[in-house]
């Protein structure tokens, strides 16, 4: 599977006098692949891009038969999934009238993530805030000023996901990549001891 995330904003006031938590489901997103031919709405989060794709009715199940599997350098109907970079997006605007309703108070906005899986790129407002690259971890990052320098045209929460097989396979061909036995991989070989990412994810449990 690819692209899960789950997160939710907090908003704190002066020396932490109080605090309110922003659920981005909340927020309307929208999933597209690096393309653009594909641009959908999204359910989540929590949500992914298989489940998402599903909903759309551009796929059948995963989960059915060999639909998302890959043996023996044949193609099955989902690989490309796995293969496309993809952007989850949402405006922000909802959240920003939740400010306004005290714009006098010096306020700190935390952007919570309670996991994503697992290569990402997230920006607000245009203006990066970090990369990641564990499955197995959540982040908190300090937004409060690209919120303040946020602008009606450019209001966006973004969560760009690069494709986990490509960013291993770029990791393991490094001069300096040490050499891992056993990384059999399953039907994506040779790759998975290079992505803080489930294992399962790499077909052996599906």
């Amino acid at each position: 599977m690819v692209g899960a995330f789950i997160s939710s904003l907090a908003v704190l006031g002066i020396s932490g006098a109080y605090g309110a938590i922003f659920n981005v489901d909340q927020l309307q997103w929208t999933l597209k692949n690096q393309n653009g031919s594909i641009q959908i709405p999204s359910s989540g989060p929590p949500s992914q891009a298989h489940l998402d794709l599903f909903n759309a009715g551009i796929i059948t199940e995963p989960l059915l038969g060999i639909n998302a599997m890959f043996i023996e350098d044949t193609d099955f109907t989902q690989r490309w999934i796995v293969d496309d970079n993809w952007t989850y997006t949402a405006d922000l605007t909802p959240f920003r009238h939740t400010l306004d309703l005290e714009p006098d108070l010096h306020q700190t906005t935390l952007l919570v993530f309670y996991g994503i899986d697992t290569i990402a790129n997230i920006s607000v407002a245009g203006y990066p805030i970090a990369w990641v690259n564990n499955q197995f971890r959540q982040y908190t990052f300090d937004i409060s000023a690209a919120i303040s320098a946020s602008s009606p045209t450019n209001n966006n929460l973004t969560i760009a996901l690069e494709s986990a097989y490509h960013y291993a396979l770029n990791v393991s061909t490094r001069p300096d990549a040490e050499p891992f036995p056993g990384n059999g991989g399953f039907e994506y070989p040779g790759i998975w001891p290079w992505t803080r990412k489930v294992a399962s994810d790499f077909g052996w449990d599906w």
